[in-house]
């Protein structure tokens, strides 16, 4: 076995140590070392949780990618996509490959790993993080990125999973930026945090708000690779997938489809854990 696969299954295998841990340990130290009265009340939890909401649009919801983790549900609207920006690499690529195969161009960008984990003509590989400001090092903001892949005006898909980095690199992204991207899924981190002023007040919020002047919600969905954690009676998931449309591309109807929790086509990213469905709180 060589070094660099040694090395890759050593920083895997941290990975998840470092999940495992931080599920059981980050909402009692959030608890522990929040004074009671920095702790968010019940009805900022739901404020924020109702930007999160899914809507009833004209457009049904198909699952892309594979069962399991790495499939996301979005509305069929892929035609004339030029390009999907996908940072964040795990050891699966089935949702990319969905659309390299048709023949869109697939941009990866991860440093912490070397490859994609797949190969195809379409997918292109850079070992980069996305942030909120290009160091010409490491790091690339996503304007500059989509100007050096993609630039002009055509629309584009983004599929972002980059463990709590999405906050400040979807921030930094301008609104007419933005506006190239016709469907937007991502994984949201670290949301056990919602229970503290504190997350509200470094932006939570507003990064929902920035997001919503441009898409509307038509998916959420439960990670069950961590569980779920309570505060004021609300059930929270520390990480949720979400898809967001751009809203010239949807209508949304009161009578129509997509905004049911759960929907029939979503599944569990983890099968060592017993799938988790949204509380009450997330429905009404």
């Amino acid at each position: 076995m060589n070094e660099g696969v040694q090395l890759n299954i050593v920083k895997s295998l941290a990975r998840h140590i470092r999940f495992y841990l931080s599920d059981l340990i980050t909402p009692l130290m959030v608890r522990l070392r929040t004074p009671k009265s920095l702790l968010s009340s019940r009805d900022q939890v739901l404020a924020l949780i109702d930007y999160m909401k899914p809507v009833n649009t004209n457009q049904p919801l198909k699952r892309f990618g594979p069962e399991g983790d790495g499939g996301y549900l979005a509305p069929d609207d892929f035609e004339g996509i030029e390009a999907c920006f996908s940072p964040g690499v795990s050891d699966v690529a089935g949702f990319e490959m969905e659309f390299a195969s048709r023949g869109i161009r697939c941009f990866l960008i991860d440093a912490s790993v070397e490859k994609a984990p797949v190969e195809h003509e379409n997918i292109h590989f850079e070992p980069l993080f996305l942030g909120a400001k290009s160091d010409g090092v490491k790091f690339i903001s996503l304007g500059d990125w989509v100007n050096a892949k993609a630039p002009g005006n055509k629309d584009l898909l983004l599929q972002i999973d980059i463990e709590g980095a999405e906050y400040e690199a979807l921030v930094a992204s301008p609104e007419h930026l933005l506006k190239r991207f016709r469907v937007i899924v991502m994984e949201l981190h670290d949301l056990e945090f919602l229970m503290t002023n504190k997350y509200a007040a470094i932006g939570f919020e507003s990064f929902l708000i920035h997001l919503r002047r441009v898409f509307e919600v038509v998916h959420i969905h439960p990670n069950n690779n961590r569980r779920p954690v309570y505060h004021q009676e609300i059930e929270i998931p520390p990480v949720i997938e979400m898809t967001l449309v751009r809203k010239d591309r949807v209508k949304i109807d009161p009578h129509g489809v997509g905004g049911e929790l759960p929907h029939p086509l979503d599944s569990d990213n983890s099968p060592k854990r017993k799938g988790m469905i949204f509380s009450s709180e997330w429905k009404e």
